[in-house]
């Protein structure tokens, strides 16, 4: 019995030692195994990140040899776009994925902050960033025009004025004022509604004409929707501004009207006519006549009341005319 006891004893001493065998030699496998997963993820991100400098870096040559984007697609431009706020990552994907969320670049420039952070990796930080792509470029535009700038006919009104409208899906109304001699004193903005519609604040036209010391005023606004055509209310708004601004001495030149591949103006297409009979109606004055009687004697497109005092000229002369 005492011989069986001391072999079972032993038996199982050797199992025992055995199963440490087994479970240290699976122990060692398993950190084995642990090493070289470890190993192939750092390789696998360092190649990644390679792949991902040595992208850039291409990417940057193209933009060096078209820094037009002529021969870019939409999404590679946005990838280009993002590599100052995003680093470490792929923004070709994240390029892929705004343009999926919003449809275009187009699209993507003018998502919203809360829109943007939606879409993975994009941060509050790179969504302002976005954001701001487009009113710096539009204000980039503006600037270059600022100096000594003179508008006497549509041509370079519609050419100085359309940027003020550039990627605006939103109506706004600015008022363009200038001195006697066609200088351009400034540009405000007057309103700015949504898609349709803006409201037409005929007392701040006036009183912005008045502050700026203007002798000639142009106003314009836009149809985010496409529509060239002037509607109804844009003519009888046109009117009460045209009345109200020569009741102060101050002439209203033109109104524009833009659309993203057009524009309108009412003092090209003839709608000034009846904007002056108007006036002389209720002010008394004649420029209907002498609106008529320049046109004969200017080259089309060409405000009639040019440089020079024209337009005080016309109130003193219906001033005498009156004393008679």
């Amino acid at each position: 019995m005492t011989t069986d006891f001391h072999d079972d004893l032993k038996k199982l001493i050797g199992e025992i030692d055995e199963t440490k065998s087994l479970l240290k030699l699976e122990k060692e496998t398993k950190a084995k195994q642990s090493t070289k997963e470890t190993m192939l993820q750092k390789t696998i991100k360092n190649e990644k990140k390679h792949y991902h400098e040595g992208r850039r870096e291409r990417v940057r040559s193209s933009v060096d040899a078209d820094p037009d984007f002529e021969s870019f697609s939409e999404h590679e431009v946005l990838e280009y776009l993002l590599y100052p706020v995003v680093k470490r990552v792929d923004t070709n994907a994240i390029a892929h994925d705004l343009i999926s969320r919003f449809g275009t670049f187009f699209g993507v420039l003018h998502a919203t902050i809360d829109e943007l952070v939606e879409v993975p990796y994009i941060t509050v930080e790179v969504a302002r960033y976005l954001t701001s792509i487009i009113p710096a470029a539009r204000k980039a535009e503006i600037s270059k025009l600022k100096n000594n700038v003179f508008i006497d006919s549509t041509l370079l009104a519609v050419e100085y004025l359309r940027p003020f409208f550039q990627n605006r899906n939103n109506e706004r109304m600015i008022v363009c004022t200038l001195d006697n001699n066609d200088r351009v004193l400034s540009v405000d903005t007057i309103s700015e509604g949504d898609t349709a519609y803006t409201t037409v604040d005929i007392k701040k036209i006036v009183q912005t004409a008045c502050r700026h010391s203007a002798v000639k005023v142009i106003i314009a606004h836009n149809h985010p929707a496409g529509t060239l055509q002037p509607s109804d209310a844009d003519k009888s708004s046109t009117s009460k501004i045209g009345i109200a601004l020569s009741a102060m001495g101050i002439l209203l030149v033109d109104h524009l009207i833009f659309t993203t591949n057009g524009h309108y103006s009412f003092f090209s297409e003839g709608l000034f006519d009846s904007i002056y009979e108007a006036t002389d109606r209720t002010l008394g004055t004649q420029m209907a006549r002498e609106l008529r009687q320049r046109k004969t004697r200017t080259k089309e497109g060409k405000y009639v009341f040019e440089k020079g005092s024209d337009f005080m000229e016309l109130f003193e002369t219906e001033t005498k005319d009156e004393d008679k």
